[in-house]
C-alpha cells in the first residue's frame, strides 16, 4: 500500500514531500489519507525545515482542517500532535498565529450547534459543576470551546489540597471554558474570577457563572490580555515607555469587564496555557503581576508537555522575576 512505503523512507526530507505529494493527488481512501496526514505532523511538529517544506507543498490548511475535525470530535492524542505540527510551521509566519479564518473555515458548521451544558463529577469531594462549553467557531484559536484533560487535572490537584482554594481570591488564566475557576469556587474560595484573552470564549464562560447556585457570589468573567502585564512589567523597568495594549476586538472591549490593572489574587491557576513560544514571556510576566506578593501565595499551572523547549523557557522566565518553581511529573495520574 502507498502509505505503508512511504513511511519507510529513510530520508525525513524525501517522505515529507512524497505525504504531501500523495495527498495533494487525492490517493487512498479517508483513513488512509488521515493517517498520513498524521505520521506528517509527527514528523514535521520538531524540525522548522521539514514544516517550511511541508507548508511550501500545501499542507497547512489540510492540518488546519484535521485540527478542526479533531477539536470537533474531542480526539485529544490527534490535537496534541496536529497543534504541535501547526506551531512550527507558525514559525515561518515570523511567530505570528495562523490567521482565524483558516481555523475557522475547517469547522465552519460547529457554531451552528446548540451549546451544550455538561455536568463534571468529583467523587472524592462528591462536587458537581456545570460547564457551558462554547463554540468551536467563536473561540477563534480553537482551543477554547470545550474542556481539556488538564483542566481536570488541575481540578483533581485542588480537590486534593483544598487548602490553597478555601477562602481565598482565585484567578483562572486562559479559561477557555472556565472549569478549574468554577470549581475552586465550588471548593470554597472567598472570590473567584475566570479570565480569557480571546473575547469569544467570556459567553460561555458568564453562561457558566450564571449556573452557580443562587445565594452564593458567583465567579466573574473578565477580560485579560497577558501581552498588556508584560509591557506594564517593561514599563515599570523602563518608564521611558509607553504601554499601547490594547484589548482585542472592539465590541468585546466596551461589552466585557476588563481585569483592574493592579488586581492581584492569592492563588493563580491555569491548564493548557502554552501552545507558542510568545506566550512563556507573557504568562511569566501575568503571573508576576497577578498573584498576590504574600505569604502563602501560589501559582499552580498544568500544562502538556508539547515542546520541551517551551516549558524550559517559561520556567527561566519565571525564575527570573523571582519565583521558586517546582514540577511535577504527572504521567501517572489517572482521572477518575
Amino acid at each position: 500500500m502507498a502509505v505503508e512505503i512511504l513511511s519507510h523512507n529513510p530520508d525525513p526530507l524525501s517522505r515529507i514531500i512524497s505525504w504531501c505529494s500523495w495527498l495533494n493527488d487525492g490517493e487512498g481512501t479517508r483513513e488512509e489519507r488521515q493517517d498520513t496526514l498524521i505520521r506528517l505532523a509527527q514528523e514535521i511538529s520538531t524540525n522548522e525545515e521539514l514544516a517550511d517544506t511541508a507548508v511550501t507543498l500545501g499542507a497547512l490548511p489540510r492540518l488546519l482542517h484535521a485540527l478542526g475535525s479533531a477539536l470537533k470530535t474531542g480526539d485529544e492524542d490527534h490535537v496534541e500532535v496536529i497543534s504541535l505540527a501547526v506551531s512550527t510551521c507558525n514559525a515561518r509566519f515570523t511567530g505570528t498565529s495562523v490567521p482565524d479564518q483558516d481555523l475557522r473555515g475547517s469547522c465552519p458548521d460547529v457554531a451552528d450547534e446548540e451549546q451544550a451544558v455538561h455536568t463534571y463529577r468529583f467523587p472524592t469531594s462528591g462536587i458537581q459543576v456545570r460547564v457551558s462549553e462554547g463554540d468551536y467557531d467563536s473561540t477563534h484559536e480553537g482551543f477554547g470551546f470545550r474542556v481539556w484533560t488538564s483542566a481536570q487535572l488541575l481540578c483533581e490537584i485542588l480537590e486534593k489540597h483544598r487548602f490553597l482554594v478555601m477562602k481565598r481570591t482565585v484567578v483562572e488564566l486562559g479559561a477557555g471554558c472556565g472549569l478549574c475557576g468554577l470549581f475552586a469556587h465550588e471548593l470554597g474560595a472567598r472570590e473567584v474570577t475566570i479570565t480569557d484573552g480571546i473575547p469569544g470564549c467570556l459567553p460561555a464562560i458568564q453562561r457558566s457563572c450564571n449556573l452557580v447556585e443562587i445565594g452564593s457570589r458567583a465567579p466573574r468573567a473578565c477580560f485579560l490580555d497577558w501581552k498588556c502585564d508584560l509591557e506594564h512589567l517593561n514599563m515599570e523597568a523602563d518608564p521611558n515607555l509607553q504601554v499601547g495594549c490594547e484589548p482585542l476586538g472592539s465590541p468585546t472591549q466596551d461589552t466585557w469587564p476588563l481585569l483592574d490593572e493592579d488586581e492581584q489574587f492569592e492563588l493563580v491557576i491555569g491548564s493548557d496555557v502554552l501552545y507558542e513560544m510568545a506566550a512563556a514571556a507573557t504568562l511569566a510576566a501575568t503571573i508576576k503581576r497577578r498573584l498576590k506578593d504574600s505569604r502563602g501565595s501560589v501559582a499552580l499551572v498544568v500544562q502538556a508537555l508539547r515542546k520541551a523547549e517551551l516549558i524550559e523557557e517559561f520556567i527561566c522566565r519565571i525564575v527570573a522575576y523571582g519565583f521558586h518553581v517546582t514540577f511535577y511529573d504527572l504521567k501517572g495520574v489517572h482521572l477518575q
